[in-house]
Formats: C-alpha cells, structure tokens, sequence
C-alpha cells in the first residue's frame, strides 16, 4: 500500500500559500466573512444600545423586553441574512480558485495525494478565511452599529450609545462565520476530489457542458407553474381567514419557503432574458457581446445573482413585514387613542423618546398622586390608573411581553378605546372582572392557553398559581393583556405606572370646559412632579419606533449592497482571468482599453439588475405572503382588509427594493470598472497573445502533417 509523500502537518503550510497565490480573491472572500459577523454583531449591538438607552430598571424592562426580544430576533435574523448572502461570494470564490487549480491538484493527486487529504486541504483553506475573516467581523461589528446609530439619533433613540456585544452572540457569529466558510468550500472540495488525475492534468480544463436550453426552459416553466399554484392558493383561500397562531408562524416559513425555491427556478431563465433583451437593446458589436457573455456564463453569474437578490429579498421582506406589523396590526389600537382631549399621566416624558426612560429608577407615579389628580378633576373625566406586569402565560408576542392590571369599571367607560371585543362584550365582561381574576386577551393568547370565551386559565402569580377567566376576546392597546383590578395584589404591588385621564362626554361638548379641565391637569401634575402628555402626542412618539425600526433595515440594507459590490468584484475576477486569452484577442484586433472596459463593467451591470430585479419581486411576495397567511385574527382584527393591508406594507418594502434596484446595477458597475482597469490586457500584452495564437497555429499544423500522424 503507497504512502502520500504530504503528511497532514504540511496541509497548512500549502492551503496558506495557495491563498497567497490569489491574493484579491482571498481577501474578498475575507472581507464576505466579515461582512458577514459584523452584520450579525452589529446588530446585537443596536439591540444593546437602545435596551441601554431605555435604562435597566425593573419597571422599563417589564414594559420594554417582549418588544426588544422581538426587534433582537428581527436585527438577528437580517445579520444572518447578510451572511448567508456572503456564502454565495465564497462559494463563487472557491470556484474559481478550484478551476484554476485544476493542474495543480491533478499532481497532487498523481504523487499519491489520497481524496481525503484533497478535501482536508481545500476545507483547511476555507478555514484560514474563516479564522482571518471572522475576527476582523468582530471587530467591526461595534463600528458598523455605530454608523447606523447616526441615522437614529433624529428619531426615538436619540440617547444611542454603542454597547459591548454579548458573549453568546461574539460566539454564534464566529461560528456563523466559519460555518459559512466550510460550507461555501465544500461543495468545490467535493467537485475536486471527484475529478480524476488524468483529467485534472490536462492543459485545459474540460469546459463543463452547457445546461441545454430545453432543460432550462423545463426549469422556468416549473418555476412558474408552482409560483402561480401558490399564489392561486394564497389568493384564493389566505390561511388567514381561518388559521391562528401559532399555526400561522409555521404556515409562513413553509409559504416563504415555496416561493423562495419558485424563485431560484426562475433564476438562470431571468438572466437568459435579460441577456436577449440587452442583446435587442444595447448598440454596437460589443453591445451584442456582452449580452451574450451574459448568458454564457450563466452558472456563474446566477451564483452572484441569487446572492445579490437573496439579501435585498430578505431586507424588502422585512421591511414589508414591519411597516404591517407596526402600521395594521399594533397601529390600529393606536389610533383608537389618538384623542387629543385625553392625557396620560407619567413619571418620564414621552417626548424625549425612548432616552427618555434613561436614568430612572422608577417609572411609577408618586405615592397618592392619582387620588390628588381625581379630586382635581371631579366629575369633569375619568381616571384610569394601569400597573404593568409581566405573566408568562398571558404574553403576547413572548412569555415576557407586559400585561395591565386596571379597575373593571373605569375601563369599561373607556369603550373601545382600550378594548375592542371580537368575543364577548362590556355588559358580560364586568360581572366576571369584578369577581376575581378576569382577563381580557387577544386571540393569539387564546390560542395558546388552548381557552374560549369564559373559560378559566392557571397564570403565574407573586405567591404561585393564579386561576383567570376569560372575560373578553378581542384588541387590546398594544396586544397587551388586560387583568382586572380586582386580582391587582395577586400579580403587582405598589403604586401605577401611569394613568389615563379621559374627559366625560358632557366636557367634551364645551371647548371652554375642556380648557380648564387640560390647565388643571397640568398644573397638578406639575405640582406632583410628574408630565401630563396628550395622547395624540403620545401616539406619534410610539409610531415612531417602526420608523426606527425601519431605519436600522435600511442600515442593513447598505450593508448588503457593499457585499453585493464585493461578489461583483469576485465575479469579475473570475471573468476577466477565465477570458484574459479571449480579450487579448479582443484587444488584437482593434479594441481599445475602454471599449473591454465597458464590456466588462456592462456585464456586471446586467448582473446586477438581475439581482436587483428578482430580489424586488421576492421580497415584495415575501411581505404579500406574510400579510395573506398572518392576517390580522391573532391580533384581534379577523375583519382585517388584508388586501388594503398588503398595499400599504407594500409601499415601504417597495420604495427599499426600487432603492435595491436602481443602486445594485450602479455599484456592480463601479466596481467591476475598478477591477477592469487593473486587468484588462494593455497593448503589449495583446501582442503577445496574437503572437501566440499564431505559434499555437503553426504548431498544430506541424503535428497534423506528422507522418506519425
């Protein structure tokens, strides 16, 4: 049995010099790694400075951890997006370096090198990437959120300071990134160590057989015949109107996940039609030959493609997501309490923002001052003063979501203000509040407690177990569940959060009434050292944070687009080495600089607008599809126009994708022309490769007219 001359200690010794070899490819396919952990770092980062700026008292945590849990998933899952979209640059990379490498590795093979050992090599090498990438990715991580703070720093957040990342997500990044790395080197490896010696020596690789159009046109038509069933289906019967959380969380990954695989086969058919109407619409010859280059190098130009598209889809997505969570879901019950005749009683100011819950160690109101505001106000408005908990079992979007503890009969006089019934009603509901534990919950908590209408649910309590009835179904303020008044010390002790002081209707027909009753207010709150804050005023502040939201989207978004440049780099590297003989010749016959220039940055251009195109369309069917599976019945709002919804969540996600669109083609342009006029043949070079184009032809002719021959 033959031994292999290379021992496994000299595997790093060779995987560092091929690296060095290719020196631009391994530091794109670093900087992809890096990109890819400072996004996910990065945005734990943001989550740490806005939970910093809010303050970490007890009271801010119980109202603010169930909506930063959901914004962290959110941040988190755009941070792995970006890196998942930077495995497609490495995958690209990988490729390219075992194409070239072809010879170099059929001698290997020849001198004994086992398959295994092949595959060791080319994974140690994707690990050296990932052991340069990931610390530089780690490092940026805070930078990166630091940038994108500058864009919140006019909006809720204005009190941003970065913060130090978390140990558990510096770990998962470091190992997202190594993970993306192996991954992207494996399918290469596996391709290499496939390939025989003898076919690996040969001068030339073998050129991979094109993909027959019949076959590619199979692969479209199939793409659009399961695009159209699921959107048939979708349209036709929205889960929506019939399914419930958290049934609705699986049905739309599975959704997502269908119309993702539609995409990606409709993906090379995309790039071949683009290519023939560029070929119709571009002037010239070389026009005409960089839409047909286009096509031609359709595999790889998919891989940069689908990468491009993969995050601009998942960041349009998102963004869609958001503005219907925030805009029909959360934004419906806020709109019920825009009265600009109402206040709210606080120990902060709203205004301030979110920075405004910053060095506080108490949120609640002062001992009494609710009893000074009613005697203040008498019969003239209603006050409603509300505690807040946090009840596992009764959280809305998480376990740790807050709840509301308030008076029964108060409440009820609000109307629909703070609870909108879709089961039940304020006549059946208050005998069941007034009794004991009565709860008014949304159907989403419903159906996770598996209980109806009246039904009787064991909740978590200061001393233990505590024994709720529904009493109402239906949209509370801000999905939080209400618990009654007369349960207050089983779950909260202390005084309120905050207070609700209402007008009574006969004080909202007289103008001069409800002035004074607004210069009471304020002048008893100032006198208590607490802020009287209209509702309409609080309402804008709290529509604010979506835009917050949507603004670190956008941060991310510009994220992607500079790993979109950093592919397009990759790719024209591989292009142009892969076809240096090809525009030599081009450059023999007359081409100038500029004319394969252009070429090349045209082509780069067309990828880009392929990326761009189809990440618009999936991640505008991404946001549709979360609207018509997702629907509003979780929230309390089964009359839901989900249509109306769709539209306006369409709009943001279509002004970010349009933004997508028209910049991905201009930064591929960019940066492919960087890279072309640094590797386009000069002159010289062009005689050279006429030069031996004409020996190859005189040495073929020698070997034809042989007599062995």
């Amino acid at each position: 049995m033959s031994r292999s001359p290379l021992r496994l200690r000299s595997l790093p010794a060779l995987a560092w010099r091929n690296l060095a070899q290719h020196r631009a490819r391994t530091a794109l396919s670093v900087l992809a790694v890096a990109a890819g952990v400072a996004s996910v770092v990065g945005t734990n980062v943001l989550n740490r400075a806005i939970l910093a700026a809010i303050g970490s008292s007890p009271d801010t945590q119980a109202i603010t951890s169930g909506l930063m849990t959901q914004l962290e998933t959110s941040l988190l899952g755009a941070g792995v997006a970006i890196a998942l979209a930077a495995g497609f640059l490495v995958l690209n990379a990988f490729l390219m370096s075992v194409t070239q490498r072809r010879q170099q590795l059929g001698v290997l093979r020849a001198l004994g090198m086992p398959r295994r050992m092949l595959l060791q090599l080319i994974v140690m090498e994707a690990l050296i990437v990932a052991g340069v990438g990931s610390p530089l990715g780690l490092g940026a991580g805070p930078l990166l959120a630091g940038l994108i703070g500058q864009l919140l720093r006019e909006t809720t957040v204005n009190a941003f300071a970065p913060q130090a990342p978390s140990l558990a997500v510096l770990a998962a990044a470091t190992g997202l990134g190594v993970g993306v790395a192996v991954a992207a080197g494996l399918v290469p490896a596996v391709q290499a160590m496939r390939t025989s010696p003898l076919e690996a020596l040969r001068d030339q690789p073998a050129a991979a057989a094109p993909k027959p159009r019949s076959r590619r046109r199979r692969q479209t038509q199939a793409g659009l015949i399961a695009g159209a069933a699921l959107w048939t289906y979708l349209i036709a019967a929205p889960p929506a109107r019939w399914v419930w959380s958290p049934l609705s969380w699986w049905l739309l990954g599975l959704a997502d996940l269908l119309w993702a695989v539609c995409v990606a086969l409709l993906l090379p058919g995309l790039i071949g039609a683009i290519g023939r109407l560029a070929r119709r619409l571009l002037p010239g010859a070389m026009g005409r030959l960089t839409a047909d280059n286009l096509r031609r190098s359709r595999g790889r130009v998919t891989l940069t493609a689908a990468g491009m598209a993969t995050g601009l889809a998942l960041i349009t997505g998102m963004t869609g997501f958001f503005a219907f969570f925030f805009g029909d879901l959360m934004g419906t019950s806020l709109e019920r309490l825009n009265d600009p005749h109402a206040m709210l009683l606080t120990s902060f100011e709203f205004t301030q923002g979110l920075g405004g819950y910053a060095n506080l160690d108490s949120l609640r109101l002062p001992e009494g001052a609710v009893e000074v505001v009613r005697r203040a106000v008498g019969e003239r408005a209603e006050v409603v003063p509300f505690h807040f908990t946090m009840v596992p079992e009764l959280g809305f979007l998480t376990a740790d979501y807050f709840s509301m503890i308030a008076d029964p009969e108060p409440l009820s006089r609000t109307g629909e203000t703070l609870f909108r019934f879709a089961e039940g009603d304020w006549q059946r509901a208050l005998p069941v509040l007034e009794a004991g534990c009565g709860v008014l919950i949304t159907p989403m908590v419903a159906d996770m407690n598996g209980a109806g209408l009246y039904d009787r649910i064991n909740v978590t309590g200061i001393d233990g177990p505590v024994a709720c009835t529904v009493a109402g179904i239906g949209q509370p303020m801000g999905g939080a569940t209400f618990i009654s008044g007369a349960a207050r010390d089983r779950f909260v002790l202390g005084d309120p959060i905050n207070a609700l002081v209402m007008p009574s209707p006969e004080t909202r027909l007289d103008p001069s009434a409800l002035a004074r009753l607004e210069a009471d207010i304020q002048a008893v709150a100032a006198q208590q050292g607490i802020f009287a804050t209209g509702l309409d005023v609080l309402v804008g502040t709290l529509l604010q944070t979506g835009d917050t939201v949507l603004k670190m989207v956008n941060g991310v978004l510009l994220v992607m687009l500079l790993l979109a440049a950093l592919g397009v780099v990759n790719t024209t590297l591989i292009s142009v080495t892969e076809r240096r003989h090809e525009l030599g010749l081009l450059r023999a016959v007359g081409a100038t600089r500029r004319q394969v220039s252009r070429l090349i940055v045209g082509e780069a251009a067309l990828t880009g607008i392929a990326g761009g195109l189809l990440g618009l369309v999936a991640g505008l069917g991404l946001t549709v599809a979360a609207v018509l599976v997702f629907g509003g019945r979780a929230f309390g709002l089964p009359d839901l126009d989900l249509w109306a919804a769709a539209a306006e969540a369409a709009l943001p996600a279509l002004r970010n994708g349009i933004f997508g669109l028209l910049a991905a083609p201009a930064i591929c342009a960019l940066a492919a022309g960087t890279a072309a006029r640094r590797l386009v043949p000069p002159a010289a070079v062009r005689m050279m490769v006429a030069g031996h184009s004409l020996g190859e032809g005189r040495r073929r002719g020698r070997e034809t007219d042989s007599p062995t021959r």
